[in-house]
């Protein structure tokens, strides 16, 4: 069953905050990590 999940700005500020500060070492893996964490939800 499919749940709908409705992001709020400071959760979208949060993953866009971790994906910076993973892109300092590999922005590839960056874009993976944030990949992975809503492909989850």
């Amino acid at each position: 069953m499919a749940h709908l999940v409705i992001w709020s700005r400071r959760a979208i500020d949060d993953v866009d905050a971790i994906a910076a500060y993973i892109a300092e070492d590999s922005e590839a893996f960056a874009a993976s990590v944030v990949a992975i964490n809503v492909e989850f939800l």
